[in-house]
């Protein structure tokens, strides 16, 4: 597995979705990246009152083949 970045965003205006939970930094947009020291990421772990289980199971599948 590469790493992940994980950084604090102060400015969500600043950020571009196409779905609403996948977010990115524009091109051309220049901003100063502060690592988030405070944030554990966990993978395999899904928010089950939201989530369909079996469709991330399925998006993790191609991303990860990817």
């Amino acid at each position: 597995f590469g790493r992940l970045p994980v950084v604090r965003v102060s400015e969500l205006g600043g950020l571009t979705t196409g779905d609403g939970v996948f977010f990115r930094i524009p091109e051309g947009v220049q901003v100063e990246l502060v690592a988030a020291d405070d944030i554990q990421v966990s993978p395999g772990t899904l928010e089950l009152s939201n989530v369909d289980v079996m469709e991330e199971q399925v998006l993790l599948n191609s991303l990860s083949a990817q």
